[in-house]
This record gives structure tokens, sequence and C-alpha cells, in this order.
């Protein structure tokens, strides 16, 4: 799922916007990943950003908060790397959960290995 976010970025017409169905959690992850992938790990700082409680409205809840904490796994797996190529070739969810847990973020992750279901209010 992840390889195939960054296909879309590489396939999209632009602009383009980005929305999640709650408008800011997952929607703050793909924004970031696109700034790393369009502008390089040096923009880490505005990649970052996206993760902003003001004005962007990230008020993440407890399982949701390995997004954030993404960034800084990538860069240190990725070696380098450009994000894109790190996430198809070398990125697992299990060595990211193992990351997380042995940096003290045990318990943010619950859905990364569950597949996505729509929700029953959602069409």
């Amino acid at each position: 799922m992840l390889a195939g976010l960054f296909e879309a970025f590489e396939g999209v017409p632009r602009p383009f916007v980005l929305k999640c169905s709650g408008g800011q959690d997952r929607t703050s992850f793909a924004a970031a990943l696109y700034i790393i992938h369009r502008d390089g790990w040096g923009a880490m700082e505005i990649a970052r950003a996206q993760f902003a409680r003001f004005p962007y409205l990230h008020f993440p809840k407890r399982h949701q908060r390995w997004l954030k904490r993404f960034l800084d796994y990538a860069a240190l797996a990725a070696a380098g790397r450009p994000i894109a190529q790190w996430v198809r070739e070398f990125y697992t969810p299990e060595q990211l959960a193992e990351w997380l847990d042995a940096n003290g973020h045990r318990g943010t992750y619950k859905e990364v290995f569950t597949k996505p279901e729509a929700s029953r209010w959602q069409w």
C-alpha cells in the first residue's frame, strides 16, 4: 500500500489534493512523504511540520502516533536512499514495529498490521 502511494505521487496530474477521511492524520503522513519524495531528505523540517497542531489540526489518537515517528525511522533505515526506492526495496512493517518498540513507542501502531476496512459510515 505504501509503495502504491509513491506510484500515485509519480503519476498523478498536478496540482493534486491529499485528503483522508478524518482530514488530518493520514493526510499529514502522505503530505510529509510527498515532500520527502519530491525534495529529498533535506526537507525533513518541512515534512515534520505537516504534523503541526496548528494550522493542520493534527491531534493524533494513541494508535496514530506512529505516523510522525515514521519519518525518523525512514530517514535512519533508508540510509540516504530516496524514500520511494527504500519503500519499494527495503521497507517492512515488521522492522518498523521493532524500531517503534525499541524507541519507546509500543502501542502507537495498533492498526499498521491490519487490512483497512471501510467504516460502516463511509460509502
